[in-house]
């Protein structure tokens, strides 16, 4: 599996589940201050997210689409902390299944140029009644999921776990110039997540590709 890549003072917080048979995983990362977290500091931030995310993602998936876990692990260095916060969250949307493949792409603006494109999630929602046509999501649904992924997102910003705080979220930049990096550099959002109509495809992307 190669040498990990640490990456001072960040988390990455990782909501896993499944649809139908297949995995998924939407990963995002805090940058935080103060001290490192400890193990019960991000069983308490993982707690809260699932608590969120049934609040409000959950709506948006259908009952063969569940989130199984929130995996969040101190990058800094091998010694930080790490824990699962387990969950069986299954998706109370009514409607026609669409392809395990089917999900909305939230895209995330930062502020360096770089190849590769822009941040991403693909995230594992709706039926067929929230397509407008083959190739598209109504916009009414693209921007209820929007609102409510920036919102679970967001929530974690501004927080205290014991010593640690919150101060942003961003992603995490592990290659430079086609070649590892030898500590990740760590580049924040300026914006909220913005999601797109065009019906995204998760195929390739099952195992955590953000």
């Amino acid at each position: 599996m190669g040498t990990p890549i640490y990456t001072n003072d960040v988390i990455r917080v990782a909501f896993e589940g499944t649809v139908g048979a297949r995995q998924w995983s939407n990963i995002v990362h805090y940058k935080f201050s103060g001290g490192g977290p400890s193990v019960g500091d991000l069983t308490t931030m993982g707690d809260a997210l699932a608590g969120d995310w049934e609040a409000l993602m959950t709506p948006f998936q259908d009952a063969d689409t569940a989130l199984t876990g929130v995996k969040l692990t101190d990058l800094t260095s091998a010694l930080g902390a790490q824990t699962t916060v387990g969950a069986d969250l299954v998706g109370t949307r009514d409607g026609a299944y669409l392809p395990a493949s089917a999900s909305v792409l939230v895209t995330y603006d930062v502020a360096v140029r770089y190849r590769g494109g822009h941040p991403r999630n693909y995230l594992s929602v709706g039926v067929q009644a929230d397509l407008d046509t083959a190739q598209t999501w109504t916009a009414d649904f693209a921007t209820d999921v929007q609102n409510a992924w920036n919102e679970l997102t967001a929530a974690p910003v501004g927080v205290t776990y014991g010593a640690t705080s919150i101060t942003t979220m961003g992603v995490v930049s592990l290659r430079t110039a086609l070649a590892p990096r030898v500590s990740g550099v760590y580049y924040p959002y300026t914006g909220p997540g913005l999601a797109q109509v065009d019906l995204g495809s998760i195929r390739r992307r099952v195992r955590g590709r953000t």
